[in-house]
């Protein structure tokens, strides 16, 4: 047993390492992110690398010392023949299945005939990119939390009693929903107490647990939102889980959509506005839209005529600061009192200032000779609602429509409404541009595949350190790509979408590929050395290396299947990792032992 173990050691001693040096390396660009991507994977990078470290000491220490004392094998056994005992465990029947495949022979038949493998291999390759894009993308997993939040918008200049009442209707409605188990209602505040608007609210619904009702938190969400459609036509209303409007505020979009005009005049914007609501109602799945042009209480617009001021002797700001002087008061002075210095504000009785829409236009204007005109004389007054907000971004004004999204993905969706969008013919110097979740989806997949990307060139150093050979570590590289294939396939499939938890699982796809190529391509390059031929090389080293290849497999995906089955609470937002991984392993571990041989031998045969 000693000597086997240190034989074993000695043979596999490289190859483990470089294995787990691989898996560091994928996971250390991931270090790189930043934003809600970042916050997420950085702790999975960290836990991923530190027992990567552990397992590597411990299978170099205290496996070799556990299997020389607890071990026992047959006399007269052999591995490599697969001589399976009499009540085969498992992963034995698993080989047994295998063998009557007869692998070795098919790929003895390969390598005379490699013709079939590449062309498989590039037809692989030229379908990946059809199909990954009939996959729907988003932006995070969707999960039923069990609890959402209903913001919900009364006209503007709505009393704070008007809006209770209206509220108290809302929560009728939750109360008659069977599923809704309590809820807390805060009318005229915001999260953190801070006042706001009187005629806005929130309302926090929580459910009954998973297992105690009928219907998702998205379904809930649906039958409320079209009760309160229903009942309650002019009221403004938005649905969202709590974790997705956290993740929204996160990253700075707490809407899936949200489409942004860029222009100067405010009345234009609200009607281009107007436009693009109506595109988006018509969209199916998305609902909760929002124009985000509400209005504020009636305000009085004093137009002041410039020429008729001049000639008067003041400026347009003379006549606007006698106006705030006014109404609004100056301070010219201050008594002292004590420590203490009071202002002295000068300003119009009140019976004037709180009843301006009669005095307004005959507030007294007064020029430097001391003359006076009532404020009709030289401006004109218009009554109209004004805006509870003005936005601005980069400088420059816009107007905003956001959505949100029900039973529909949103690549499916901003495709959908992009396409509608590009008929609305926009006045000059107006522009649109997409935002939201989407945007920042977008922006996620690219820094994600440029992780990628790092990833593989940073195993392809590894490999090329320790083959010595910058072509050597080719065939291993080629698995990556074609394991996409069954990742995509895989995704399909299940109708899992291509989220950043997926795309995180595509990324630790590429240490456990490299893994397997690793083992078998070590024998094969060792047998070579002690002058087997190319084939019968590869022949061997499959033949040797399927049970760990194998085994390494099945545990690989045994551990991620609750995660793949939604097993246990948030697993929703690993599931499409988990379902990634699987499905790319599986395939990959075909490619593995039919594909990397071929590519090998080609890449000898030019060596």
């Amino acid at each position: 047993p000693a000597d086997a173990i240190k034989k074993a050691i000695d043979e596999l001693t490289m190859p483990i390492i470089s294995s787990t040096l691989t898996t560091i390396v994928v996971f250390t660009p991931l270090g790189l992110l930043e934003g809600v991507v970042g916050q997420f994977f950085t702790a999975l990078s960290f836990t991923v690398s530190s027992s990567v470290i552990v397992s590597l000491f411990i299978a170099l220490t205290l496996m070799p010392t556990m299997c020389r004392d607890f071990l026992k094998v047959k006399q007269g056994s052999d591995v490599s023949n697969m001589n399976l005992p009499k009540i085969p465990a498992f992963g034995s029947l698993l080989l047994l299945r295998i063998k009557r495949f007869d692998l070795i022979k098919l790929l003895q038949k390969f390598l005379r005939s490699p013709k079939i493998v590449i062309i498989s291999s590039i037809t692989a390759l030229v379908l990946l990119f059809p199909l990954s894009q009939m996959l729907e993308k988003e932006f995070m997993p969707v999960i039923d939390e069990g609890s959402f939040v209903l913001d919900y918008y009364a006209p503007a200049g709505t009393s704070l009693e008007d809006t209770d009442k209206i509220a108290m209707k809302i929560e009728g409605i939750l109360i008659n929903t069977p599923e809704v188990m309590n809820f807390s209602r805060r009318t005229g505040a915001q999260m953190g107490f801070a006042a706001t608007e009187t005629c806005r609210g929130d309302i926090l619904v929580r459910l009954v647990p998973l297992n105690k009702r009928h219907h998702s938190t998205t379904q809930v969400m649906q039958a409320v939102r079209q009760r309160l459609d229903e009942e309650l036509p002019g009221i403004d209303m938005e649905l969202m889980q709590i974790l997705q409007d956290f993740i929204g505020d996160m990253a700075d979009s707490p809407a899936p959509i949200a489409i942004k005009i860029f222009g100067t005049d405010s009345e234009i914007l609200k009607n281009l506005s107007s436009q693009i609501g109506a595109i988006l109602k018509s969209v199916p799945g998305v609902v909760d839209v929002q124009l985000n042009t509400r209005p504020s209480a009636t305000e009085d617009t004093v137009h002041v005529d410039s020429v008729l001021a001049n000639k008067f002797g003041l400026s347009v700001f003379d006549v606007l600061t006698q106006i705030k002087t006014a109404m609004l008061g100056t301070i010219i002075t201050s008594v002292r009192e004590q420590e203490k210095l009071i202002p002295v504000r000068v300003r119009f009785s009140d019976s004037i200032r709180l009843d301006y829409s009669k005095n307004l236009s005959s507030l007294p204007i007064s020029n430097i000779t001391g003359d006076r005109l009532p404020l009709a004389a030289l401006a004109t007054f218009e009554l109209k609602a004004g805006d509870m907000a003005i936005r601005r971004e980069n400088m420059s004004r816009l107007g905003l429509v956001t959505a949100r999204l029900e039973n529909r993905g949103l690549s499916s969706a901003m495709k959908e409404i992009q396409a509608k969008i590009v008929n609305l013919k926009l006045p000059r110097t107006y522009y649109i541009s997409y935002g939201g979740q989407w945007a920042v989806q977008q922006a996620a997949f690219v820094n994600l595949f440029l992780v990628l990307a790092l990833a593989v060139l940073l195993v392809y150093l590894v490999l090329v350190f320790q083959f010595r050979s910058l072509l050597t570590p080719i065939p291993i590289l080629i698995a990556i790509p074609l394991s996409l294939f069954g990742v995509v396939i895989g995704l399909l499939i299940t109708h899992t979408p291509l989220n950043i938890s997926s795309f995180m699982g595509i990324i630790l796809l590429v240490g456990l590929v490299v893994k397997n190529g690793i083992i078998l391509l070590t024998y094969s390059q060792q047998a070579m050395k002690e002058g087997s031929s190319v084939d019968s090389a590869l022949i061997e080293a499959v033949k040797l290396r399927l049970r760990p290849i194998l085994m390494t497999t099945i545990c690989t995906l045994l551990g991620l299947l609750p995660l793949a089955l939604g097993i246990g609470a948030g697993s929703e937002l690993q599931k499409p990792l988990a379902i990634a991984v699987i499905s790319g392993l599986s395939f990959s571990t075909i490619v593995t032992l039919l594909v990397t041989p071929i590519f090998l031998k080609l890449i000898e045969k030019y060596k």
